[in-house]
């Protein structure tokens, strides 16, 4: 079981861009996120990346583990990157704003939250490199639908606007078990 460690404060923020967290490329890159970061209603997972050779950190064995998979064969996926920040901050609280959806925050201290997409691939096609982002919509007692949406939509908003491909896959979790549907 995943321990509980509130990193939404401005302290907290700031040790983890001084730890490097979210930053890099390949072996040197550490996710945002950890494992140990996040509560789970699912099965967290850590797993040596052989394309990477680092340890990855994926919170849904369903979508960011398979897709780890799947990608860790790909020729054309250079490096992955999971638990990716949206950074800085203000500009996700401003994108929310303007689309006029909250903002999500931290259920104890209702502070915003750095949000963050599950999975950032590095490509290569022909001869140039191209990032794709990758990023799931949970339906499950503790993500409630509405949220999900309105995070997304922010999630989307802003690769859009760094002009980044952003693919995304909805997970519905009940009873255990989780399909996978991609849009």
């Amino acid at each position: 079981m995943s321990k509980i460690r509130s990193s939404k404060s401005i302290a907290s923020i700031q040790r983890k861009i001084k730890e490097g967290r979210g930053q890099g490329h390949f072996s040197e890159y550490k996710p945002w996120l950890t494992v140990h970061d996040v509560p789970s209603i699912g099965i967290v997972t850590r797993i040596l990346g052989w394309k990477s050779g680092r340890l990855h950190h994926y919170l849904s064995e369903h979508f960011e583990l398979a897709r780890h998979y799947q990608m860790e064969w790909s020729e054309q996926v250079i490096d992955i990157r999971e638990q990716v920040p949206l950074l800085p901050l203000d500009k996700t609280l401003y994108i929310a704003q303007k689309l006029g959806i909250k903002h999500p925050t931290d259920p104890k201290n209702k502070l915003p939250i750095i949000m963050t997409t599950d999975m950032l691939l590095t490509v290569k096609q022909e001869e140039s490199i191209k990032f794709i982002a990758h990023s799931a919509t949970r339906k499950a007692p503790i993500y409630p639908q509405k949220g999900a949406d309105r995070a997304y939509e922010i999630i989307r908003t802003i690769m859009e606007r760094l002009e980044l491909t952003l693919h995304p896959t909805k997970t519905r979790v009940s009873n255990g078990f989780s399909s996978r549907i991609s849009s």
